[in-house]
C-alpha cells in the first residue's frame, strides 16, 4: 500500500487523520505533525502543500479488516501514541467496533458504545431522545409505515430519512427526488409520499418517516464542542447554514458561525442528558412559528465546520489534541462571526440549480451574499492545486459518464434498427 512518511520523528505526538483539508488545516496551522489517511477518491490531496505524510487507506465501510490493519501498522511505527481523528460515519463505526484494539495504540475519546450506536441509528435515536426529554420531530419507524395513513397525523410535508447514508445517495428514492446528494427525501403530498415510500423500501428497510419542521436550510443550526468524559465541553461554538446543495436536505455549501444562547443552552443540556464525550455536533432546526428548536441528529465525529471554527477563534481540532495528549490548553475566548466557509463548486450548483430558479436569490443578491471574509473547502490562495485537481477529476468523471450514456443510446438504437 502506497505511503509517504518522513523518517524524522517529531517531538510531539502525531495526529492521524481520516478526513480532508477542512480538518487538516486547523492542525497544520497549529504546528501539529499529521499523517493523512487517504482513500482512493482522496489521493489527489497528497499534492497539497500542507500534506507532508500520508498513507493510502482502504474504505472502512467495505474493507474494515484491512483498514484496521493499516491503523495498527501506522501506530506501530511511531514512538508516541498518536491522536486519532475520524470524520465520517463509516470511520466512526470502525473505531467503535474495534475500540479495544485501537485504544491501546491511539488516543481518542467517544461515549459508551450504546450511545454511539443510538446516535448513528435514526430510529434508536428517536427513542433515546424521547426517554431523555430531548425535543425531536415526531417520528415513525419505516417498518410500521405501510401507507400514508400510518403517518396521517404528521401532516405534510413528510420526511424520509435512511438509517445510514452508506449507499443512500445512489438509491432509487434519491433519484426520484431529483438526484444530487440528498440526505433526506421530502414528500409534499400523499401521492409523492407513496411513491417515495415504495422506492425507499426497495433500497432499504432501515429508515424513518418524520414530520417536516417548516423552514429552509437557513433555519438549521448546529452546536459544536469537544466534551470531556464528565460531560463538560472544553470549548464550543454555534453555527448556522446559509445554503446547501441541494437546497433541501443537502450538504453544506455556505455556512457561518453565530451567537445563539438558545442553541448553546439546548446543546449543552443534550450533551449532559446523553452523557456525550469527545467531538460532538448536534443539528437543530428552528420552527419560526413557535421559535422552538428541534434536535435533528447528533454526530460524534469531527467535521467540515472545524476549519471555520479554528479561523474564528475556536480550534476544536487543536483543543482535542491538547486534551488527549495532556498538553497545556490554548486560550479559548469569544469567537468571530464575520467569516464564512464556502464550497465554491457546491454553492454555485446550489444557486444555479435551486436558489435562482426558486427566486430566493438573483445574481445580484447571490454575489452580494459572498461579500464576506471567507475560507474555502479544498481551495486556499496559497494552496490552489487540490481544487484544480478535483476539478480535473470531476471533468474526467463527467466525460466518462457522458460517453457511457452515448454508447448506451447507440446500442439501443442499433438494437431497434436490427429488429426493424
Amino acid at each position: 500500500m502506497a505511503r509517504h512518511l518522513t523518517l524524522k520523528t517529531p517531538q510531539r505526538a502525531r495526529a492521524v487523520l481520516a478526513g480532508d483539508l477542512d480538518l487538516l488545516r486547523p492542525l497544520h496551522a497549529a504546528g501539529v505533525p499529521t499523517i493523512l489517511l487517504l482513500r482512493k477518491r482522496q489521493r489527489f490531496l497528497r499534492h497539497s502543500r500542507i500534506v507532508s505524510d500520508w498513507v493510502d487507506f482502504p474504505d472502512p465501510a467495505t474493507e474494515a479488516d484491512k483498514a484496521v490493519e493499516v491503523l495498527v501498522d501506522v501506530a506501530r511505527g511511531l514512538n508516541e501514541r498518536p491522536v486519532l481523528y475520524y470524520a465520517d460515519d463509516a470511520m466512526l463505526s470502525l473505531v467503535r467496533r474495534h475500540r479495544a484494539k485501537l485504544e491501546s495504540r491511539y488516543r481518542f475519546l467517544m461515549p459508551a458504545d450504546d450511545i454511539v450506536v443510538a446516535c448513528g441509528d435514526k430510529l434508536r435515536f428517536a427513542a433515546l431522545a424521547e426517554r431523555a426529554s430531548i425535543p425531536v420531530p415526531r417520528t415513525a419507524p419505516g417498518e410500521r409505515v405501510r401507507s400514508a395513513d400510518d403517518v396521517a397525523a404528521f401532516g405534510y410535508p413528510l420526511v424520509i430519512k435512511p438509517g445510514s447514508h452508506i449507499g443512500w445517495f445512489a438509491s432509487e428514492a434519491v433519484e426520484i427526488a431529483g438526484g444530487k446528494s440528498r440526505k433526506i427525501v421530502v414528500a409534499n403530498d400523499r401521492r409523492a409520499f407513496e411513491t417515495l415510500l415504495a422506492a425507499t423500501r426497495r433500497s432499504t428497510d432501515d429508515f424513518i418517516v418524520q414530520e417536516f419542521i417548516p423552514g429552509g436550510e437557513d433555519q438549521v443550526y448546529s452546536f459544536h464542542a469537544f466534551v470531556r468524559p464528565d460531560g463538560a465541553p472544553v470549548a464550543s461554538f454555534v453555527g448556522r447554514k446559509i445554503r446547501t446543495y441541494p437546497a433541501l436536505g443537502g450538504e453544506s455549501s455556505y455556512i457561518t458561525l453565530v451567537r445563539d444562547f438558545a442553541i448553546e443552552k439546548l446543546g449543552r443540556e443534550t450533551v449532559r442528558k446523553l452523557n456525550l464525550s469527545g467531538p460532538v455536533k448536534i443539528d437543530f432546526k428552528r420552527d419560526l412559528r413557535t421559535r422552538r428548536d428541534y434536535v435533528l441528529e447528533i454526530n460524534l465525529r469531527h467535521n467540515l465546520w472545524h476549519q471555520l471554527g479554528a479561523v474564528c477563534g475556536v480550534n476544536l481540532m487543536l483543543i482535542a489534541y491538547e486534551f488527549l495528549t495532556g498538553a497545556p490548553a490554548s486560550f479559548v475566548g469569544d469567537y468571530r462571526t464575520d467569516v464564512r466557509w464556502l464550497d465554491i463548486y457546491g454553492d454555485l450548483r446550489a444557486f444555479l440549480g435551486d436558489y435562482r430558479p426558486a427566486k430566493i436569490y438573483t445574481w445580484k443578491t447571490y454575489l452580494a451574499s459572498l461579500k464576506a471574509p471567507k475560507v474555502y473547502h479544498l481551495f486556499a490562495w496559497k494552496d490552489p492545486l487540490p481544487l484544480l485537481l478535483a476539478a480535473l477529476n470531476f471533468t474526467k468523471a463527467a466525460a466518462a459518464k457522458l460517453l457511457r450514456r452515448i454508447s448506451a443510446r447507440l446500442r439501443r438504437e442499433r438494437a431497434w434498427s436490427d429488429r426493424r
